[in-house]
């Protein structure tokens, strides 16, 4: 008896195998040729998009030249007493070179965090370029309390042009390096 049951097993599933196909064959769009839905994002663009880097200025440089982190300025833009949680936080980062003069163009790479270290909680901060030397930090200020905000110099925009150059030519000799910059203590409620 239960060579039988196995054969009405398989017998059944054919039967549905064949019904699911002739409905495929059958139904009154087969005759169109599968199209796949339209992509809704290019992402090898927005890769190659997140990968470009601007170029230094001019091809020479000496490194006085380059990104100072200590020189480096920033300040609070919209400074509070007491901020709301959901208000922004906007901090002016001015860079400056190893001789304490103003940059006059962007591309330096900065990384920026808002952090509670007695919630051990954390947000990062968008980053504006101008070009011209000059970035703004925006935070959403999500939680009640004390919070810090730190920035740091990933690279310089002369750094990235050695790194890039040596990218290109070695790519299995770059490694990161990171150089803490900025610390500031804020309260809002």
């Amino acid at each position: 008896m239960t060579w039988r049951s196995g054969i009405y097993a398989i017998a059944f599933c054919a039967i549905v195998f064949l019904i699911g196909a002739s409905y495929n064959v059958w139904r009154p769009d087969s005759g169109q040729k599968y199209q796949p839905a339209a992509p809704r994002h290019n992402f090898d663009a927005d890769l190659l998009n997140l990968s470009w880097w601007p170029d230094l200025p001019r091809k020479k440089f000496k490194f006085e030249d380059s990104t100072s982190p200590r020189k480096t300025q920033y300040h609070i833009l919209n400074k509070q007493d007491i901020y709301k949680v959901g208000e922004t936080l906007e901090v002016l980062i001015t860079a400056k070179d190893h001789m304490g003069r103003l940059k006059t163009y962007g591309g330096d790479l900065f990384r920026a965090k808002l952090h509670s270290p007695k919630k051990k909680a954390a947000v990062t901060g968008q980053i504006k370029d101008y070009g011209n030397g000059s970035y703004l930090t925006t935070f959403l200020l999500p939680w009640p309390g004390e919070a810090q905000v730190n920035v740091r110099l990933i690279h310089s925009i002369e750094a990235i042009a050695v790194l890039k150059n040596k990218r290109d030519k070695y790519p299995e000799k770059v490694s990161d390096t990171v150089f803490l910059l900025l610390r500031h203590t804020i309260c809002f409620y």
